[in-house]
């Protein structure tokens, strides 16, 4: 957790005035960077009720009302977000988002296709790990002009291995387990 939370405010330092919302339930691996990770510097968070962190409109209706720049969701989650509806979709609705995070499930390229199809201007982390190691250990940042999907690079201070059946490492470009 101290090396997710290191890596974030270095890479990805908040701004003067942000404001922050947290959506995941506290028995996920993301809740305490999520929650932490403002707090511990001083931003302002918003916990998001349990009802709107799954109900698409509610939770982009609380973010745009908080003027928060940067959002954690699960892919499936991302999904519904992109779902339209007939006010267009929840992701539009989000107008100072700026810093979109993913976690916690397989993030499908046709998914990330689609985000930047509604929204170019946004940045996307692909956050990777948090079932091995208890918060993430690899990030991806992908934007509209690189969206190829990876799990990305180790976070400082944190090492991957790829190994295979009888857990020894693998070859460069031999199929292993993380």
């Amino acid at each position: 957790l101290l090396n997710r939370l290191d890596w974030q405010w270095r890479s990805h330092p908040y701004a003067p005035g942000e404001r922050c919302v947290a959506r995941t339930a506290v028995e996920f691996g993301d809740y305490p960077a999520e929650i932490f990770g403002p707090l511990l510097v001083g931003v302002p968070l918003c916990l998001v009720s349990a009802s709107a962190a799954r109900d698409p409109v509610a939770l982009a209706r609380v973010v745009a009302d908080v003027g928060a720049r940067r959002l954690l969701v699960v892919p499936s989650l991302l999904e519904l977000l992109l779902e339209p509806d007939r006010d267009g979709t929840a992701i539009s609705r989000m107008p100072g988002l700026q810093l979109l995070s993913t976690s916690g499930e397989a993030l499908p390229p046709t998914l990330v296709a689609r985000l930047f199809s509604a929204r170019p201007d946004l940045r996307l982390l692909n956050l990777y790990g948090s079932s091995e190691t208890g918060a993430d250990a690899s990030v991806a940042e992908l934007s509209a002009a690189r969206p190829h999907v990876t799990i990305g690079a180790a976070l400082p201070n944190i090492g991957i291995h790829i190994v295979d059946d009888d857990l020894q490492p693998c070859p460069p470009g031999r199929v292993g387990q993380l």
